[in-house]
């Protein structure tokens, strides 16, 4: 599996398409990658993404021409774990996804949810560990007090939802159009971490498990979006190049905050 498929993302700084993604704060989900023809170095690459809203796929850049249109809200689903760590506010024994430690408490880290539920001081600072391959690499970012968010938008709990591109489970919803909601995400076993929606058809009174991201593939798209907390979207990395790194962004830090 390619390790960018699957990825959750959000429109980044680079972002000129409107609202085909739904508008500030939707989620999509990375599902293929590829580089922009006539490409020399290799770096000039792009991504496919599935909005959760409608389900359309297009494709951004993700350092074609030094432009980033998308930020990376969620690599769980990709299979991304520091199976070595754990989270100081859930008590999860590992951390799927990025890892937020603490500057100012020794040994103090969360998990991107904890952290975007604004777990532990707002007026600390943070540092963002991207891969448990590269655990030295940190990026600090400033502290969550002052720094802007936005709400999250997608295929979250209470969501309403139809088949997908990728659906290929015959009429266990009822039907091509028929309506479920969301009732849980959560992880695929061992692979992957909220990587799958369990959804409650309405017609057939089923509930199953669905792919949202799982080996880079979408079975749902929504109807109606549900609210998935906040983020903070200037402290998320940047989707960047091939095979789909989270790119190491620095911040100006105008404020020290205790």
């Amino acid at each position: 599996m390619d390790v960018g498929t699957g990825i959750r993302v959000v429109r980044g700084p680079d972002w000129g398409r409107g609202n085909e993604d739904g508008g500030e704060g939707y989620l999509g989900t990375v599902v293929a990658g590829g580089r922009v023809d006539g490409a020399e170095d290799g770096r000039h690459d792009v991504a496919t993404v599935q909005w959760d809203v409608g389900g359309e796929r297009h494709v951004y850049r993700c350092g074609a021409g030094g432009k980033y249109d998308l930020r990376v809200i969620d690599s769980a689903p990709a299979g991304v774990v520091h199976s070595h760590l754990e989270c100081s506010g859930c008590g999860s024994q590992t951390i799927a996804g990025c890892v937020w430690r603490c500057v100012h408490c020794l040994r103090y880290y969360l998990c991107t949810p904890c952290y975007m539920k604004d777990r532990h001081s707002v007026w600390h600072h943070f540092t963002r560990m991207d891969s448990p391959e590269n655990p030295r690499q940190r990026t600090r970012v400033r502290c969550r007090y002052l720094s802007g968010r936005v709400g999250a938008r997608g295929v979250f709990v209470g969501a309403r939802v139809v088949r997908g591109r990728d659906w290929r489970w015959s009429d266990q919803d009822g039907g091509a159009g028929r309506e479920g909601t969301v009732v849980d995400v959560c992880g695929w076993q061992s692979e992957s971490s909220r990587s799958v929606a369990v959804v409650e058809w309405r017609e057939s009174a089923l509930k199953r498990k669905y792919r949202l991201g799982h080996k880079g593939k979408v079975d749902l798209q929504s109807t109606v979006a549900a609210e998935g907390g906040h983020c903070y979207l200037d402290h998320l990395p940047l989707l960047d190049n091939s095979p789909f790194r989270i790119r190491i962004q620095t911040f100006n830090l105008l404020y020290l905050c205790w």
